[in-house]
Order: structure tokens, then sequence, then C-alpha cells
């Protein structure tokens, strides 16, 4: 009786490998979207001296603490940077007044009784810190407070 040789399979990418693949596939997808790709002018809403002004105010009084005098967060604490090192930006203006309003993950909500007005002095604030490049990715997403 002979036996046939075991025929070799050839191994299986592991799931976490093809789940990483799939994972930097759709960065490259995000950011390819959110950078543009285009040469045109860069679009994107502008505030007053005084909107911005009003939302140091508000920023400095309800979310230094958390987030730093200057939006850096705090990596170890799981708390994210509002500046442009991080995915601030990728949010439209929408979601980053409900995170304000209602909070969410570990955030609380810092003000819940704020005017949209309010709300958008803190935006214009924050978008201080960003380059030319995110901000209009940014205002790409649509949405407004």
């Amino acid at each position: 009786m002979s036996r046939k040789p075991k025929q070799r399979r050839r191994p299986r990418p592991s799931t976490i490998a093809l789940a990483s693949g799939v994972v930097i596939v759709v960065m490259f997808a995000v950011y390819a979207r959110l950078s543009g790709g285009d040469a045109g002018p860069l679009t994107y809403p502008t505030y007053t001296a005084e909107q911005i002004a009003q939302g140091e105010q508000y920023y400095q009084a309800n979310c230094a603490t958390c987030h730093g005098a200057t939006g850096a967060g705090n990596s170890r604490a799981g708390i994210p940077a509002l500046d442009g090192s991080m995915h601030a930006w990728h949010h439209p203006d929408s979601q980053i007044a409900a995170m304000i309003r209602q909070g969410g993950f570990m955030m609380p909500a810092v003000g819940p009784d704020w005017s949209d007005e309010q709300i958008t002095a803190v935006t214009a604030y924050i978008k201080e810190w960003w380059t030319p490049q995110q901000r209009a990715a940014q205002a790409r997403l649509g949405g407004t407070p």
C-alpha cells in the first residue's frame, strides 16, 4: 500500500493581516478624499476676529483643562488633540457641535445650553490651529452647528 505524499497547502493570510490591509486601503481612500487632490483654490469658512476671540474665552474656560491650552490633548489620558495633529478636522461642524452639547465617549457635555453662536465661536477658535488644507478638507465634509 503506497501513500500519497501530503500536499502542502499554502498558508492562508490571517484575519488580522487581511483586516489590517483593508483598514490601510480605507485610510488611503479617506485621505485622498479629504486632501482634495485638485489644484484649485482652497475654500473654507472664515470667521471674524470677534468670533475667534470669544471662542478663545469659551475654549480656555471650558475645554483647555482637558484638551490643553493649545489643543494638544493628552494621549496618555486618551484625550484627543484638537489642533491639526490628530483627527478633529476629519469631523463636520455638526459633529463637533454635538460633542460639545451632548458629550460622547469620555467627554462630558461642556455646553449643553450653549447657543449656536457660542458653538461657532469655539469651533472658529479651534480651526485657527488647522492648516488651510485641513480647513478646506473639513469644509467639504459639510454640516454646520
